[in-house]
This record gives structure tokens, C-alpha cells and sequence, in this order.
């Protein structure tokens, strides 16, 4: 019976419970239910502390990402383009104004 509760546990609660339960073999369910119990809790709050030990290193890169932008930007003031802007290749005056294209004799 005992091999049974042990089998139909989750593999990592019946790990815990052969390596901390001495002679599982020979205790009484009760005890071992106590010792299911306390395992899962356990690991239940072990996942918890890694779950915040990520939040906070994630948490601490943000910031990092944040300082390095903020001081590249200080003293940078923002570069507004040219009024008549429209991309690069394109001329202010026009088609064909102001320069000797092709076909012009000059």
C-alpha cells in the first residue's frame, strides 16, 4: 500500500520524501502523508524564491537598460529634420532646378 501512495505522487514529492523519510518502507501512511505534505511545501516555496529572485534580476536590467539610455541622451538635444524634408535623394529646388542635368548645353 505504501508503494502505492509513493507511485501515484508526483515524481519530485516522492523523491523528496525517500530521501528525507527514514525506513518509508517500513512507516505508517500517516507519517508519510506529514511527510508528503511538508515536501510539497517546500518546494512549493522554493519556486516561489526563484519566481522573485527572476522578478528582481529582470527588475534591476530594466533599470540598467533605463540609466544607460538616460545618460546617452543627457546633453544630446533631439535633431528635428530639415522643414521640406522628404528622404534621402530628394533635392529642395525641384526637377531639373538649379544644376546642368542631361540633355542641357552649358
Amino acid at each position: 500500500m505504501i508503494k502505492w501512495f509513493l507511485d501515484g505522487l508526483l515524481p519530485h514529492i516522492s523523491a523528496a520524501i525517500k530521501k528525507s523519510c527514514v525506513g518509508y518502507e517500513d512507516a505508517r501512511l500517516t507519517d508519510l502523508i506529514r511527510h508528503a505534505k511538508h515536501a510539497e511545501n517546500q518546494i512549493t516555496a522554493e519556486k516561489g524564491r526563484e519566481s522573485d529572485k527572476r522578478e528582481k534580476q529582470a527588475h534591476a536590467a530594466h533599470l540598467l537598460l533605463l540609466k544607460t539610455f538616460a545618460k546617452n541622451m543627457a546633453g544630446k538635444e533631439q535633431q528635428r529634420p530639415a522643414r521640406n524634408w522628404r528622404g534621402p535623394g530628394f533635392n529642395r529646388r525641384g526637377r531639373d532646378h538649379g544644376r546642368r542635368g542631361r540633355g542641357r548645353q552649358g
